[in-house]
């Protein structure tokens, strides 16, 4: 997710090197902009349009070299931004309908994957509290994409199959799990070898966990938070 660092070269970068940079936070940020906006009341369209022409404008004020690391979260300045700017775009005759020729190619590529259902949002969640969950989200995707990658390396490919389907999809799809003396024999194992490498997954959830929050907290306090939110969408708070 966010690092600090990547704030710091932003700062020091020239006109040439600062859209690449604006182009991987425009990629971090999408889901949770999209989801913020469509919860106060934008359609898909206009959410899509006002996030482009949001980062268009961020590259062309170097507006994000004003985030101070010792002021908080980089997010909560983003938000900030993000309102000050839709608010200047209604008292400009509300939203634009044409995407800005300098916008960010990322963004025209998210909208297309369709990355957000906004038809899955809860009605009484406030934006930034909607906001704020897409973010957390992004985090366990992070954190899962870089333990599976490491189970991958180290042959261990059955651990992220159990951790994945026993604790991954229940609690961020829903889905219920199959019994795990199923799942440990259709994958070879004795239920106790299941359950001790769904063990050694969270374990290892934990300490990718660390690591990625560790690179865009703005304390060591707001980190412990951070990993808190995430443990308890995981359900992981009291795991070993």
């Amino acid at each position: 997710m966010t690092d600090w660092s990547q704030i710091y070269q932003l700062k020091v970068a020239s006109p040439s090197e600062q859209e690449p940079l604006l182009d991987i936070l425009a990629r971090k940020y999408w889901t949770p902009i999209f989801q913020y906006l469509v919860c106060r009341g934008y359609s898909e369209h206009d959410a899509q349009d006002l996030i482009q022409e949001f980062f268009a404008f961020a590259l062309r004020t170097n507006l994000f070299v004003k985030a101070n690391k010792r002021k908080g979260r980089f997010r909560s300045f983003l938000l900030g931004c993000l309102n000050n700017f839709v608010a200047n775009e209604s008292r400009k005759q509300s939203t634009r309908k044409r995407k800005p020729a300098e916008g960010l190619a990322s963004i025209d590529e998210l909208a297309e994957e369709g990355c957000v259902q906004p038809g899955a949002l809860v009605d009484l969640d406030t934006p930034e509290l909607q906001f704020h969950r897409a973010w957390v989200r992004e985090v366990v995707r992070n954190v899962l994409e870089a333990l599976e990658k490491d189970f991958v390396r180290t042959g261990k490919t059955t651990h992220f199959k159990l951790f994945q389907m026993q604790i991954v999809l229940p609690e961020l799809e829903g889905e219920r799990p199959p019994p795990l003396h199923q799942q440990a024999g259709e994958l070879g194992l004795k239920y106790k070898e299941a359950a001790n490498q769904i063990l050694t997954a969270k374990r290892a959830f934990r300490r990718i966990l660390e690591r990625e929050v560790r690179a865009y907290a703005c304390s060591e306090e707001d980190g412990v938070r951070e990993q808190r939110d995430v443990l308890s969408l995981m359900r992981l708070e009291g795991s070993a």
